[in-house]
């Protein structure tokens, strides 16, 4: 379920933004909150460099690691961490506005939708 609700949130991403006249770059990753190696997640979204990076089971343990990283290069940021796999968040290069959180139903896993701002756009 978690794979479907990633790839419906990139579409919609891209279909909000498909008509912005220059090149965007929109990552959704998976922090994978059990094994996971947060410094290693954090060089990945590094090494990417996306425009906004979406991230799903979002922990406080790798809030702090990106925070600590990356803060300076993302510092619009909306983070809902939880402790196991519901934890979501955006971190954005540009504004973000509109942010908004809540379940999907019938499942009640967390969503989270927000407003990017490109060009005054």
């Amino acid at each position: 379920m978690t794979r479907t609700w990633l790839l419906a949130l990139a579409v919609s991403l891209v279909s909000h933004v498909a008509g912005a006249e220059e090149p965007l770059k929109l990552m959704a990753f998976n922090v994978l909150f059990r094994g996971s190696d947060d410094a290693a997640s954090v060089k990945a979204i590094e090494a990417e460099s996306p425009e906004v990076v979406c991230l799903t089971e979002l922990t406080p343990h790798f809030v702090t690691a990106f925070e600590g990283a990356l803060s300076k290069t993302y510092p619009h940021r909306a983070f809902v961490p939880q402790a196991g796999t519901w934890g979501v968040g955006f971190a954005s290069k540009r504004p973000l506005t509109e942010v908004r959180t809540g379940p999907i139903a019938p499942s009640k896993i967390p969503a989270m939708e927000a407003r990017v701002r490109f060009d005054g756009g």
